[in-house]
């Protein structure tokens, strides 16, 4: 019991006990309104969202946010839904994710729609497959319903494979594409290596690749100054400087 005299507090003596008596206290409150923010639904059910109201699936898990409304599940039914850009028809059977403002902003359209990416370039991209939007309305990963021509850093223009993912920084800048074919790209400045047909590329910030795989036997120099030999087929990655990883 505390003890107040002249406005002042003192603690017993068993404080570190009450102290640790407190803390598991509000674990266990804390656990309790976190598992209280997600439900397993048994039949189809219209639920609130931030911003509107639609139907998920039984027997999936929706997640809710402090006030109970849903930010995250399975929808029952065919739906157009509004992202943080474009009106998108979202397909049932699949997960959505719906931002504090009720904007979806991942999920999978029902049907090939165009929209914009973080280049600021408008694609075509392809249904039954997930779709991402930046917080600005902007895709930042979908998949590419036909192929595209991009240009790297250096100047290099190479397609991709159609149908494929396709991811970008927030920059616009690209991270990662599969490519149509073999193409000779740059891992620094100074160097290009042949990276395989039908197989993704990452690049980095810098817009050099950082990993990929190998279209023919070749030698790279590691971190550690060593010399090593891959072979066609493997995956490489590299460093900001160009140098191997692995």
């Amino acid at each position: 019991m505390l003890n107040f005299h002249n406005n002042l507090i003192y603690l017993p003596q068993n404080t570190n006990i009450m102290v640790k008596l407190l803390a598991i206290l509000f674990l266990t409150v804390s656990l309790t309104c976190s598992a209280s923010q997600i439900d397993t639904l048994r039949n189809d059910t219209l639920m609130s969202t931030p911003a509107f109201t639609a139907c998920f699936k039984g027997g999936t898990v929706v997640k809710k946010n402090s006030m109970g409304e849903v930010v995250e599940g399975v929808l029952a039914v065919d739906t157009d839904l509004w992202t943080t850009g474009p009106l998108v028809f979202f397909a049932s059977g699949f997960k959505i994710k719906i931002n504090e403002w009720g904007k979806v902003y991942t999920g999978v359209s029902v049907a090939n729609f165009i929209a914009q990416a973080c280049n600021n370039n408008f694609y075509e991209f392809k249904g039954k497959t997930p779709i991402a939007f930046d917080p600005q309305g902007l895709v930042i990963e979908g998949f590419l319903a036909q192929s595209i021509e991009f240009v790297t850093i250096d100047g290099i223009h190479f397609w991709t494979m159609p149908g494929t993912d396709v991811r970008f920084y927030s920059s616009g800048k690209i991270m990662r594409v599969t490519l149509s074919d073999t193409e000779k790209l740059s891992i620094n400045k100074n160097e290009k290596i042949a990276f395989m047909a039908h197989h993704q590329v990452t690049f980095n910030h810098e817009g050099y690749v950082s990993q990929g795989v190998t279209a023919k036997k070749a030698t790279f120099v590691d971190r550690y100054g060593n010399t090593v030999t891959k072979q066609q087929g493997d995956v490489v990655r590299f460093d900001q400087d160009g140098l191997l990883i692995e």
